[in-house]
């Protein structure tokens, strides 16, 4: 039954995953450099060969060179096939962040000490450290990791590349302001990542903010409608509720649909006698019967009124329909709700009038509500606690106590 006490709650409290959306990023630009990587890469091994093989014009050792660019090549492979792996969806690392940011950190310094290696042969052989800067470029802009996460691997790797300046000390002026530059372009990267790491939390954060708050506003929306919609005594659907409710019904026409109005028996004797606070715990036992015998989607309570209360039933049968209204009055008995003050019975009884109709349009449910309180009515001037049934006007149950009082 669709009572609006039933539906579903948004979380409380939603935690927009910030280290998971950073990992995303990182994901997706690890795999532009890991692209990149394995073309410079896969080049340069090409060209080392050629020169060093076919047109022999290269006298440098091969092998010093094939080791760190077949690491190079194979691990940027791996990294091109984590990126592209298809279960890495939005935010797919809630289960094993750090798993994946251990990854992503390995990463960053197998290439930083890889390309610091590759330069010092470079510098060696060839005189210059492209390499080695291309890369400390690369990742301190392209990686969003904390600070202390760089300081280590950039700090050795430039150690390395200048270890590599330091051999040759006849050049010793350009030597220097070589190494002057190194210092301050690691000086500067890691500045500008810490600020780019800064920028991008901080985005992050107020993302998470802003979505929590949508959620909490759309929680209490929520809760407003549910307010609205919700009797607060019995936690049933109230008549804007019933409203709310039938409106539905506009894409199920035509269908079958029961009216069913029950009604508390000598309740203003009861409230008179035991008070209207007993008064309430009864109606909120008669509440809840109603709401566990209508958990069907096909079902839906109403606190109608008073004491009234308006059950609604789609596509059943009529002995689904009596049957309905026994596990009602079999269900309330458990409570063993006494009542001194009826003149029928010591014990609390209902009067309960149906009706059922071949609903076309909406507008004919206001006549089978008004077929379902004649019913209603007439048992209560009879003897009350019974049940009368109508199908579209007509009786189709009646008790012969009904019919001996009419």
């Amino acid at each position: 039954m669709h009572h609006q006490s039933e539906d579903p709650e948004l979380p409380r409290t939603t935690t927009y995953d910030i280290k998971g959306a950073i990992l995303q990023l990182n994901l997706n630009r690890l795999r532009f450099v890991s692209t990149m990587s394995l073309l410079i890469f896969s080049t340069m091994f090409a060209v080392n060969f050629y020169n060093h093989f076919i047109s022999q014009s290269d006298t440098t050792n091969f092998i010093l060179y094939a080791i760190p660019y077949s690491l190079a090549i194979l691990i940027n492979m791996l990294a091109f096939a984590y990126t592209t792996k298809r279960f890495n969806k939005k935010y797919p690392f809630k289960k094993n962040v750090e798993t994946r940011t251990f990854f992503q950190y390995s990463y960053l310094i197998f290439m930083l000490l890889l390309s610091s290696i590759i330069s010092f042969l470079d510098q060696i052989y060839f005189n210059h450290i492209t390499i080695f800067i291309l890369y400390l470029v690369l990742c301190c802009c392209a990686i969003i990791m904390p600070i202390k996460r760089f300081i280590v691997p950039v700090t050795l790797s430039s150690l390395i590349t200048i270890s590599s300046l330091m051999i040759d000390m006849s050049r010793f002026s350009s030597t220097k302001m070589m190494i002057i530059f190194i210092i301050f372009l690691v000086i500067i990267l890691l500045v500008l990542n810490h600020l780019n790491y800064k920028i991008i939390h901080k985005t992050l954060l107020q993302q998470q903010l802003l979505m929590e708050e949508r959620l909490h506003s759309q929680q209490l929306t929520k809760e407003l409608q549910t307010a609205a919609n919700t009797d607060e005594l019995t936690n049933l659907a109230n008549r804007r509720g019933y409203l709310h409710h039938i409106a539905t019904f506009e894409m199920k026409l035509p269908m079958r649909i029961t009216v069913l109005i029950i009604d508390i028996d000598f309740f203003k004797n009861y409230n008179d006698y035991y008070g209207h606070a007993y008064g309430d715990i009864v109606l909120a036992k008669v509440a809840s019967t109603l709401h566990e015998i209508s958990k069907d989607d096909q079902r839906f309570a109403v606190r109608w009124g008073g004491e009234e209360f308006l059950i609604l039933l789609e596509d059943h049968s009529n002995e689904e329909i009596k049957q309905f209204y026994t596990d009602f009055i079999t269900q309330i008995a458990h409570f063993n709700i006494e009542h001194m003050a009826s003149d029928i019975s010591k014990k609390l009884t209902f009067s309960v009038g149906g009706n059922s109709i071949y609903l076309e349009n909406l507008d004919e449910i206001n006549d089978c509500i008004l077929q379902a309180d004649d019913a209603q009515y007439v048992v209560k001037r009879s003897k009350k606690d019974d049940f009368l049934l109508l199908d579209d006007g007509l009786t189709i149950y009646i008790s012969d106590d009904i019919l001996n009082h009419c």
